[in-house]
């Protein structure tokens, strides 16, 4: 019973790559679904990450809107002369002005 025919030994010969071929394509497909597995977990960190890039952006547009809204109104500010007093006052010159007449006054008289 331990002797087997040639073409016995063929057509099981014939499985044996039939079988290694359908092992090779399994794990081929297997391989696939764990690179896909690997590069989903990737894409949902790199949505996570753009999102919240995308959120910082956000806040970071935000600021420079609010920047850019002081800066007009100071400008306007500055425009309309409400702000500036501060800056007038102390380098006014009519304290050296008014110093100039009354000496000018003087010497008329």
């Amino acid at each position: 019973s331990t002797c087997i025919s040639l073409s016995a030994a063929r057509v099981c010969a014939q499985e044996i790559r039939t079988l290694e071929q359908t092992n090779m394509a399994l794990q081929k497909k297997l391989n696939k679904l764990q690179v896909e597995h690997v590069s989903e977990e990737e894409v949902d960190q790199l949505f996570y990450a753009l999102e919240q890039k995308e959120l910082q952006l956000k806040q970071a547009n935000a600021e420079k809107d609010e920047l850019e809204a002081e800066v007009l109104t100071a400008r306007q500010l500055t425009a309309r002369g409400v702000n500036m007093e501060p800056k007038y006052i102390e380098v006014h010159h009519n304290a050296l002005s008014d110093g100039d007449d009354s000496d000018d006054d003087d010497e008329k008289k």
